[in-house]
């Protein structure tokens, strides 16, 4: 709070432009003005330490908050800034995030896909549709073998993610339900965390008892060793469904650098 009186008193001007766009940005949102003037306060902090590092320009991910924040920043006299639109969030409730505005204050927007960007163009003026740019979900080509490893000969699945109702972890679960129905055992091995992972949990262990393993331990440690031993890699299921008829998720890219079946 010190940091955002501090800018009221140095900015007055600045602070005030702040303010009506705090304004707008309530009467568009849901959750009204109380939380864009939250924002705005995180936006003071990072003008901050953006100005002491001399940063010149601001990537948010995901138009949603984030984005909201850079935004503010830029506002107060902040860098400029620009985000990804990966969805489903802000395609959900683009007026919510006031997707159209957003744009039309970004330096560009980076839309992951022909559909997200197709999303950002519904919400934003046609003088405002040179900003977005398909920029797909990619891998860092460092990270990868030069050469595949063997495909070891195992029934072995392994799946990453986010564990939440889009990511469509019920349906791998039923698709695994019926692979023991049909006498064909399978193993599939996981790395998460989510607000469903719990209630997915007591499911694994009520339907599936001991055979998935939980490696959610390793999560942020994921790296390209553990996925070049997987005989199989599971691209979400569901994710589609969010994110429109060409999400490019970056799920399949693994597995066919790696060679691996999908």
């Amino acid at each position: 709070m010190g940091t955002a009186l501090r800018t009221a008193f140095l900015h007055p001007f600045r602070m005030l432009t702040s303010l009506r766009l705090c304004h707008v940005l309530g009467r568009n949102s849901s959750r009204g003005l109380p939380i864009q003037l939250i924002y705005l306060v995180e936006a003071c902090t990072l003008l901050s330490l953006l100005r002491k590092q001399k940063v010149a320009h601001v990537h948010a991910h995901f138009g949603t908050r984030s984005t909201t924040v850079a935004m503010l920043c830029e506002s107060l006299g902040g860098p400029t800034f620009s985000f990804t639109a990966h969805g489903p969030d802000e395609f959900d409730a683009p007026m919510d995030m006031s997707l159209g505005l957003k744009t039309e204050r970004a330096s560009f927007v980076a839309a992951i896909s022909d559909y997200a960007r197709s999303q950002v163009y519904r919400w934003c003026p046609w003088d405002d549709w040179s900003k977005v740019h398909i920029v797909p979900c990619g891998i860092d080509a460092r990270s990868v073998n030069s050469e595949p490893t063997a495909v070891v000969q195992s029934k072995r699945f392994f799946w990453a993610g986010r564990v939440s109702e889009e990511k469509g972890l019920p349906i791998l679960l039923e698709a695994c339900q019926r692979l023991d129905e049909q006498g064909v055992e399978s193993e599939v091995q996981m790395a998460g965390a989510g607000h469903l992972r719990e209630s997915f949990e007591r499911e694994i262990s009520a339907k599936r008892r001991g055979c998935w393993q939980d490696m959610t331990s390793v999560e942020a440690r994921v790296s390209w060793p553990i996925w070049s031993e997987r005989d199989f890699m599971l691209a979400r299921p569901g994710k589609q469904d969010v994110e429109g008829p060409d999400p490019r998720p970056i799920d399949p890219r693994r597995t066919l650098q790696e060679r691996r079946p999908q």
